[in-house]
């Protein structure tokens, strides 16, 4: 009995040995698809290597986390105890972040789009790091993991967007599509460049006479010019928002029939839910 006992021992250590050199293969794998300046061979060693492990269709979990030393242990844990739990998943430490790729998504054209209602594991794995207090995002899901990368960013910005906003619930990235556009653009570039500039003009009007005007404009706007829409997420009556539209049009000659123009003031809309201050930052020179 002791040396069967000693045999099962054996073969149980040499499986989770096998199993943790599959982990760190797999690892070694997804970084090539994620690092920038990968050679084409290793890409596509990495495509055949993951997509014969798992089940296509696939999507993309990241979950950032701190630069302090603690965040790191923590997360290099995380990683070890995900992979332990999950089958179908590879994940690993990427730019301060835990990247999960996990495979057997199912597409449907009546849910096109990937959420934790429609695919078990992405519900689990949301779970799983949502016990820590840890915000992740999802990516949409893909066939092709050449573009792994892509769908990378696609989570990184989701869950950067969400954690930036303070955002109640899960970050989808196609559920908070386009705010990650404009998230992106105001990284690199000063916001108040592309606010629409009656927005100004609005705000000092509101300020002095005690009106709500840019706001009721900009729910107008993120409403799609809806006016039932808008009138209901205001609480008013539809003939109080048209008379609050009006007035807009009349005191700042602004047209608000105009394709364009309500194309601008929804994107300016849109930027300033990302960040409120951007109407009231002034713009540093260049020099």
């Amino acid at each position: 009995m002791s040396s069967l006992i000693y045999i099962l021992e054996l073969n149980l250590n040499r499986r989770e040995e096998n199993i943790d050199h599959w982990h760190k293969s797999m690892s070694t794998r997804l970084q090539d698809l994620l690092t920038l300046d990968t050679p084409e061979h290793l890409i596509d060693l990495a495509v055949n290597t993951l997509g014969s492990s798992l089940s296509s269709r696939f999507a993309i979990l990241v979950t950032p986390f701190g630069s302090r030393a603690s965040q790191q242990a923590f997360a290099h844990l995380a990683v070890v105890r995900l992979q332990e739990k999950f089958r179908n998943v590879v994940s690993l430490i990427f730019d301060n972040g835990i990247v999960t790729l996990f495979g057997g998504v199912k597409y449907s054209a009546a849910a096109p789009i990937l959420r934790p209602d429609n695919n078990y594991l992405a519900d689990q794995l949301f779970s799983y790091f949502e016990q820590y207090n840890m915000k992740s995002g999802l990516s949409n899901s893909f066939q092709d993991l050449r573009y792994t990368r892509l769908y990378y960013h696609q989570a990184l910005f989701a869950a950067q967007l969400s954690t930036s906003m303070n955002a109640k619930g899960r970050a989808i990235f196609m559920d908070q599509m386009p705010l990650p556009l404009f998230s992106a653009l105001l990284k690199t570039e000063p916001g108040r460049v592309f606010i629409h500039p009656v927005i100004f003009q609005i705000r000092s009007y509101d300020k002095k006479h005690s009106t709500v005007y840019e706001h009721t404009l900009r729910i107008y706007e993120l409403s799609m010019r809806n006016k039932d829409e808008a009138a209901s997420r205001l609480n008013i009556h539809k003939n109080t928002l048209q008379y609050r539209l009006n007035r807009i049009m009349d005191l700042f000659d602004l047209p608000l029939d105009d394709t364009w123009t309500s194309l601008n003031l929804l994107c300016t809309s849109l930027m300033l839910q990302i960040d409120e201050s951007l109407g009231d930052r002034n713009t540093a020179p260049h020099r």
